[in-house]
């Protein structure tokens, strides 16, 4: 898709956001609050390209800190880049 763009195969940019989302009882093991959005819940943490292409998602309980969140996701990240570039 960035190649039929006119764009190099691999971004040299990305952005990082979150969202928190009310739990369902289903998810109630593994929810908890954010007490930024005043949410109980579960929390998700995507990265896209500059074009707004998925490059990684991750969910866990809404009251996991952002700046550890993001940490464990740009890992993510980090991880599935190495293992396309092998």
């Amino acid at each position: 898709m960035r190649q039929g763009s006119g764009r190099n195969p691999d971004p040299s940019g990305a952005v990082i956001d979150s969202q928190s989302v009310k739990g369902t009882p289903e998810s109630s093991i593994d929810s908890g609050f954010d007490g930024g959005k005043l949410v109980k819940g579960r929390k998700r943490h995507i990265v896209v390209d500059t074009m707004g292409c998925l490059l990684t998602v991750s969910a866990h309980a809404a009251n996991i800190y952002d700046g550890k969140a993001a940490r464990q996701v740009l890992m993510k990240l980090r991880d599935c880049i190495e293992s396309s570039a092998q």
